[in-house]
């Protein structure tokens, strides 16, 4: 666990602490790590989403084109599949939005 020096009382102290144990001095650096996490945590989730959500509408689109043209019924479950993909992706997008923006202001 690294230290530093408490500009106040030259104690040593974690960087990791919120302050001071020995004058309370509060700890600048203590908050931002939490933030840095918390906010991976909802760009990892927002990146699923996306990952979902993109090839499911182009799927969805190229469907859309081709089963007009050529009404095989293969065709269905994956027109399907791909609109819940999309659904999925973009409900996703937005729960990360929301669990950003709630968590971070």
């Amino acid at each position: 666990m690294p230290l530093k020096t408490c500009e106040d009382c030259k104690e040593e102290i974690s960087t990791k602490a919120v302050s001071c144990p020995n004058c309370g001095r509060p700890n600048a650096n203590a908050g931002i790590v939490t933030i840095e996490q918390s906010q991976k945590k909802w760009k990892l989730w927002n990146a699923i989403g996306l990952l979902l959500a993109i090839p499911g509408g182009l799927v969805t689109s190229w469907c859309s084109f081709v089963i007009p043209t050529n009404p095989n019924p293969k065709y269905v479950p994956l027109l399907f599949v791909a609109i819940a993909m999309g659904i999925i992706g973009i409900l996703i997008v937005i729960v990360a939005g929301i669990g950003r923006w709630y968590h971070h202001g």
